[in-house]
């Protein structure tokens, strides 16, 4: 499955708006993706300090999640692998592409984790540092993270703003047999 989302457009998914309405949708589910990509969108608009963070940067990431529960693999092709695309210009969510995609000819980095950490990460179980620290998370190129540190650093204030105001989507999770709790 793939979904683009050019500026302008609306990022909604199904109509269940986990953060509005209360109705919790699942981790990493494309539903999921696009009502945290609106949610931080309406975050930029209304976050000064983020508007002005995020105002002058870019950034293209491909975030790849392998061991997906099997309840989200139809979500996905069948596949084991979630892949998700994010381009942002000049702060702006630019687009958003779930499934098989790739985000551009080269991507500023590609991430790779397990479900369970990515769940751990999203929960605040585990910051994104140390699971870099305990390769836990993976991110190519990685000679980039030191030829660039001052592009790092904004990235990494950045992607902790996101993750931030994409907690505020009401989540649950689902696991092989069960559905865990909300976020």
């Amino acid at each position: 499955m793939s979904t683009r989302r050019r500026r302008g457009n609306s990022a909604r998914g199904s109509g269940k708006q986990g953060g509005e309405q209360g109705a919790a949708l699942t981790f990493l589910s494309p539903e999921w993706v696009r009502e945290v990509a609106r949610v931080v969108d309406s975050a930029r608009r209304s976050d000064e300090y983020f508007r002005r963070l995020s105002s002058a940067f870019s950034l293209r990431v491909t975030y790849s999640i392998a061991g997906l529960p099997a309840a989200l693999r139809p979500s996905y092709g069948g596949k084991s692998e979630a892949t998700v695309c994010v381009e942002l210009v000049r702060g702006r969510l630019q687009t958003l592409q779930i499934g098989n995609c790739e985000c551009g000819p080269d991507p500023d980095f590609t991430v790779t984790s397990d479900y369970p950490t990515a769940q751990r990460i999203f929960r605040g179980e585990l910051s994104p540092a140390r699971a870099l620290a305990e390769r836990l998370l993976r991110v190519e190129p990685a000679a980039s993270i030191y030829r660039r540190p001052g592009f790092t650093a904004k990235t990494l204030i950045v992607a902790g703003l996101v993750l931030k105001y994409a907690r505020r989507v009401v989540t649950r999770f689902e696991t092989d047999g069960e559905t865990t709790g909300s976020a």
